[in-house]
């Protein structure tokens, strides 16, 4: 009796080890699918991530392109209004001493004939003896 008893006990024992275990086996194997699961999420997110942080840097690239050609373009135009700028005053200058010249000889012919004469003379000895003392 003492062999039944063991055996028993023995199966018994068996028994509630393998539902035990099997139990423990299932609650594992859940676990991990549930963990793959999640692990197949966080990649499909940090994926998403990384194609949006390419998109990001090429948005941002494209940006900055374009702010170095802009760049570019603007120190062109600040260069040719500084051209326009010196031919502008050259021009003025030009203009400007036209302008004497044309008054000067409006002035001269506004004196009389006897003025004209007298400036006309004046005028040649200062060029002929190197001008009045």
């Amino acid at each position: 009796m003492n062999n039944d008893k063991f055996v028993n006990y023995y199966v018994e024992l068996l028994t509630s080890t393998l539902h035990d275990a099997l139990g423990k086996n299932l609650v594992f194997q859940t676990q991990q699918r549930i963990s793959n699961e999640e692990k197949d999420q966080f990649e499909s997110v940090i994926n998403e991530l990384k194609n949006k942080n390419e998109e990001i840097f090429d948005l941002t690239s494209k940006r900055d392109d374009h702010i170095e050609t802009f760049k570019s373009e603007l120190i062109a135009a600040r260069s040719e209004i500084t051209q326009l700028k010196l031919s502008k005053q050259s021009i003025i200058s030009e203009y400007e001493e036209q302008i004497k010249k044309l008054k000067e000889q409006i002035e001269y012919l506004n004196l009389t004939p006897i003025q004209r004469k007298k400036f006309d003379k004046n005028s040649q000895k200062g060029v002929n003896d190197g001008g009045e003392f």
